[in-house]
């Protein structure tokens, strides 16, 4: 997300406007602010005044490369260099299991990480490493749970989900969950129906790739992908889970031993600015 001061009103669409517009959210002003939700919409709200123009990054976008995606020239990227401010480092979480892991203590941090809020929130869980010996029962618990989640109107308090924020998300994580039924394995979940919302039901992906794209880049939305790696490559996962993406929000080991959890916390202590450990 971007939040912009705006002083001009050229500066900001009004959330009006946006509904004339066939209901576009990328960007909606507050007061003088505007809040941008998608890269996308950068270059469209940029002002055309230095003074004008403060971005907060929460999703620790690189900059040159966005400025070349959505065509910001050479004076506004000047702007813009001067004044980012990287806010927080954005989700691509991660959920690593050991084999010790305690499997019902994983198997509810996965769904409550990855699926609450519908996955729209920078600190939810969105890959997931697990050891051959336990990803039958992990891939199994999940799948259970996924079956048993209520997705609907938030007003019913039986519903753990409601839907996504509007079209743009709906259509990027529906696609993201098409590429994956051509490319990856869909285990659970993933049916969606936009007839009265953007409802998406909670999905779990299988890859046997660890570079895979759902496994770097992030969705925000509800789905968790994960890689089954064998058991006595634990020190090669760990570096596998460090190095796969360049977001470093949140991240969890689950292990009951305990050297186990102390080479995760060496391994991996740049790879996440909140480190839990059996948690999420």
């Amino acid at each position: 997300m971007l939040l912009k001061e705006c002083r001009t009103a050229a500066a900001s669409r009004t959330a009006d406007e946006a509904d004339r517009t066939g209901g576009d959210q990328r960007q909606h002003a507050i007061g003088d602010q505007a809040i941008i939700v998608d890269e996308d919409a950068l270059g469209d709200a940029l002002p055309g005044e230095e003074h004008s123009v403060r971005v907060r990054d929460t999703n620790a976008f690189d900059l040159d490369r966005v400025c070349v995606r959505v065509g910001i020239d050479g004076h506004h990227r000047g702007i813009l260099q001067r004044a980012w401010r990287v806010g927080e480092t954005g989700g691509k979480d991660f959920i690593l299991a050991h084999a010790s892991a305690d499997l019902d203590a994983l198997v509810t941090g996965i769904v409550r990480g990855g699926f609450e809020y519908q996955g729209q929130k920078c600190s939810a869980a969105s890959r997931l490493y697990v050891p051959r010996s336990l990803w039958p029962r992990v891939r199994d618990g999940v799948a259970a749970a996924i079956g048993a989640i209520g997705v609907g109107d938030v007003q019913d308090f039986r519903n753990f989900m409601g839907a996504v924020i509007d079209r743009r998300a709906f259509d990027r994580i529906t696609s993201a969950i098409a590429e994956a039924r051509r490319t990856a394995t869909v285990v659970a979940g993933g049916e969606s129906d936009a007839r009265e919302g953007y409802f998406i039901r909670p999905a779990l992906i299988e890859t046997a790739e660890p570079d895979h794209r759902l496994l770097r880049d992030e969705l925000f939305g509800p789905v968790v992908s994960a890689f089954v790696y064998d058991d006595a490559r634990w020190p090669e996962t760990l570096a596998l889970v460090d190095g796969t993406s360049p977001y470093a929000l949140t991240g969890a080991v689950f292990a009951q031993d305990a050297a186990a959890v102390a080479d995760a916390r060496r391994a991996l202590r740049y790879a996440a600015g909140n480190f839990y450990v059996n948690d999420k």
